[in-house]
């Protein structure tokens, strides 16, 4: 059995560079971001997951990186012209690429794996939150 946190850090540079060949393939402004600062951003995205995986993390120490890792996608991606939907679309690709590959490797789900699901999908929805509180404050 494969835990997701096992599974995301197994597959971590794959999920990044199909994060990179999404993005580099949609219409948003991507053009000033490179490929390896595409596959980084990713990278640091997962290992913020990552954390999020491990029940033994409170929520109070997950704050500080949650907020962190979607401060500098907010940042690198607004001062480069995305709009909000397409920064935020970014993380729809992680989450249902990196949903689609775990599922499909054929782990079977019982509780544990429904709570790492649980503390994925909140764990993307925070920096989903974040991101957007962090796109509002600029546009202000």
């Amino acid at each position: 059995m494969t835990s997701l946190a096992e599974f995301l850090l197994r597959e971590r540079d794959a999920l990044a560079r199909e994060w990179a060949d999404r993005a580099l393939a949609r219409a948003a402004p991507v053009g000033e971001l490179t490929r390896e600062e595409l596959e980084a951003g990713a990278c640091e995205t997962m290992n913020t997951l990552l954390l999020a995986l491990d029940p033994a993390v409170s929520r109070e120490k997950l704050a500080p990186p949650m907020s962190a890792t979607a401060r500098e996608h907010a940042l690198s991606r607004f001062s480069r012209g995305f709009a909000l939907p397409d920064a935020l679309g970014e993380y729809r690709v992680m989450r249902a690429e990196v949903l689609r590959r775990w599922l499909a490797s054929g782990v079977p789900i019982g509780p544990g794996e429904r709570d790492d699901l649980v503390r994925f999908n909140a764990a993307v929805d925070r920096l989903i939150m974040e991101m957007s509180g962090h796109y509002a404050a600029d546009q202000q």
